[in-house]
């Protein structure tokens, strides 16, 4: 509840601004007497889009008497106001300084639009002094109040900022604050922020894990990438926060350092390919097609087991990509019937009328499950093109093939 003195205070404020209206110049305009006869907050806000079209101190005043409205819409509609005379007449110290005694209010209902309003004025250093006030209630309040102070810290340039923005991470357990915050982090420069990133990075706080994950690998930055390596190589990351970095925008350059790297195990660099394909449909085209670059030279390791846990992940990440069908081809001839089995079953992923012919030459396949697979989904494309293949195949050892290589050439 109000204390006496907080009464007194807000009374004393209150006459000071009506002080302001009477002291400004008549106009077209009606003000206070306008603002308390009006029958709706329509016919209030009209009042207050018509006062934002006049730049002028006057025009302020009358604006600062709708500031203790029962109205949130109208107050809302005259910060709005304010913040637009600031930026047209050269007036940010005067509009800042009335909505930051509105924010310093922890009485005010609408304190938190008024220092997020104050904020996009770029008074950095003013407006960082009242934002501890935001940072002492607990519970429901406290979490409205720390919100509220993530919004305004996203307008903040100055590097100060950091340590509100620890205590709001340490404290908060709103997801939309701690995303807002960590969003702020990673648009800073990785000069300022990556200490803290990394910090909450080592977090045993799944939550904070998985955020600073988030918030380093968004933007592909080469400082941020090297502490998601670092994590990724020291076994930092819980699966959650892995699966994340595996889809992100940092993918294709951290996994591509990692798997290209000696010094790293193969169980590990399978436990990476995984991970990437494992999460390759949430990734966008652009991190696919990276990643696909990322992963092409490993097609060549001399490690079977490696060779195949790729071939595997082509197929997911490049799914429907007719240039990974041509990367793929070539295994589909390997001498290793696994291999050859592997490549298949990611081929077809990326099957199109431009991509099925080769797999007309798999239909004298050894294994039974690649040759007959290969003309079942051969079937859907052949044309006249394909009458010699289809010709041979009627005299194929496997019934199966005889059979829809007979019915092929009819519909042709």
């Amino acid at each position: 509840m109000p204390t006496k003195n907080n009464t007194e205070k807000k009374q004393n404020q209150n006459q000071n601004q009506t002080d302001v209206v009477q002291k400004a110049e008549p106009n077209r305009i009606q003000t206070q007497e306008t603002a308390s006869t009006a029958h709706s907050d329509g016919d209030l806000i009209y009042n207050i889009l018509q006062l934002r079209r006049q730049s002028s101190e006057e025009s302020i005043g009358q604006l600062t008497t709708f500031l203790d409205h029962d109205s949130p819409a109208v107050v809302s509609e005259a910060i709005d106001a304010l913040c637009h005379l600031a930026a047209q007449n050269g007036s940010a110290e005067i509009v800042f300084d009335i909505l930051k005694q509105k924010a310093a209010d922890k009485y005010y209902p609408q304190r938190g639009d008024a220092l997020v309003a104050a904020a996009k004025l770029k008074m950095d250093e003013q407006l960082l002094t009242i934002l501890p006030d935001f940072l002492i209630e607990k519970g429901e309040q406290g979490e409205e109040d720390m919100f509220n102070a993530v919004r305004a810290l996203s307008f903040v340039e100055s590097p100060e900022l950091l340590p509100y923005l620890n205590q709001i991470l340490d404290r908060s357990t709103s997801v939309t604050t701690q995303r807002t915050a960590y969003g702020i982090l990673s648009k800073l420069d990785p000069t300022q922020s990556s200490e803290l990133l990394e910090t909450k990075l080592a977090s045993s706080e799944t939550r904070q894990q998985k955020n600073a994950a988030w918030a380093l690998s968004r933007s592909n930055i080469p400082e941020y990438n090297q502490i998601l390596e670092n994590a990724v190589t020291n076994k930092q990351l819980d699966d959650e926060s892995l699966a994340l970095l595996s889809s992100s925008p940092s993918a294709p350059e951290v996994f591509g350092n990692l798997l290209s790297s000696d010094i790293i195990e193969k169980e590990q660099k399978i436990s990476y390919l995984q991970s990437i394909a494992q999460n390759a449909g949430y990734a966008t085209a652009a991190v696919r097609q990276n990643m696909k670059e990322a992963l092409e030279p490993l097609l060549d390791s001399e490690d079977r087991d490696l060779e195949i846990e790729t071939i595997k992940t082509l197929g997911k990440v490049g799914g429907g990509d007719p240039d990974v069908a041509k990367l793929l081809e070539p295994k589909l001839q390997s001498s290793d019937a696994e291999v050859r089995e592997e490549a298949f079953g990611s081929y077809i992923s990326s099957l199109t009328p431009k991509t099925y012919k080769p797999l007309l030459d798999l239909l004298w396949d050894d294994n039974e499950k690649v040759r007959r697979s290969a003309m079942f989904f051969a079937g859907h494309f052949v044309d006249y093109s394909d009458v010699e293949q289809l010709t041979k195949a009627l005299n194929h050892e496997d019934e199966y093939i005889r059979e829809e290589a007979q019915k092929m050439l009819e519909k042709l």
